[in-house]
């Protein structure tokens, strides 16, 4: 008897665990909840709420198209960024800094209607597999609108941050930025000899399913004045991403051909510490 009332015990603890992680993800999702923000200031809440969340961190919405590649849908994405805001401000391992990096693709709407949507689908499943294959197994890839993929890479400074998207002068790194564009054209070749006729010709301006790059490094200190900043924001549809990603968008192609001196030499990210 004894045992079976353990069991009990424990199943009732994983219940009321996943209770609530589920009601920290449906208040994450509303910038007005004060749920957000009693937890965010209570710390003995925000230990007991981030051992919730991070036990059902696995369970958290995976884009449907691309979730063989673990990228997460947009709800996923804005839970897991605004988890590790919690984490940072609770000292629960959280990163030094954060790289986010913004990936647009170009023409997918041509490509879905000359092409079918099947082409513009394999295309955003080819470049998450191209995305998984360059980062670590703990970076986070996110699909935040139909085609605009979201990185949320932990790095622990700026200098680092430049090093793993720019590279070396003398080529002896190639940087994440052209590793991407690279992957991308490779696919594009594969996708056009697949799909033939149908699919629709590169212009001066375009070339559907190229991508635009842009990045932005975050210190803790300032992911975290930026998570504040969404907490005092205000709008049913204000998401604590499309914050993070205003300054990465806004810097499309400001960090090309610059670069710093020394890199260690690697293809993925794990030569990068944190």
């Amino acid at each position: 008897m004894p045992e079976i009332a353990g069991n009990d015990f424990r199943q009732n603890n994983i219940a009321i665990a996943h209770d609530a992680a589920d009601a920290l993800g449906k208040a994450v999702a509303d910038p007005q909840s004060p749920v957000t923000g009693t937890i965010y200031k209570n710390q003995e809440g925000l230990d007991a709420t981030l051992d919730a969340y991070e036990r059902k961190l696995g369970e958290l919405e995976l884009d449907e198209l691309l979730k063989e590649s673990g990228v997460f849908g947009r709800r996923g994405l804005e839970a897991v960024a605004k988890m590790e805001a919690m984490r940072i401000k609770g000292r629960r391992h959280g990163a030094k800094g954060w790289l986010v990096v913004m990936v647009d693709m170009d023409g997918l709407k041509q490509i879905n209607d000359r092409a079918g949507h099947i082409a513009g689908d394999a295309m955003l499943v080819g470049l998450a597999e191209v995305l998984r294959k360059l980062l670590r197994e703990t970076d986070i890839i996110g699909r935040y609108g139909g085609d605009e993929i979201v990185l949320l890479l932990s790095v622990s400074d700026y200098k680092k941050a430049l090093k793993a998207m720019m590279g070396t002068p003398d080529e002896s790194y190639r940087g994440l930025e052209r590793r991407m564009y690279a992957g991308l054209d490779k696919l594009r070749v594969d996708m056009k000899t697949r799909f033939g006729d149908k699919w629709p010709e590169d212009t001066e301006s375009k070339k559907p399913g190229q991508a635009s790059i842009g990045w932005h490094f975050f210190s803790a200190k300032d992911y975290l004045k930026r998570y504040r900043k969404f907490l005092k924001s205000s709008g049913e549809n204000k998401k604590f991403v499309s914050i993070l990603i205003k300054e990465a968008d806004e810097k499309m192609y400001s960090h090309k051909h610059k670069f710093i001196p020394t890199l260690p030499l690697g293809g993925r990210l794990e030569t990068l510490s944190r």
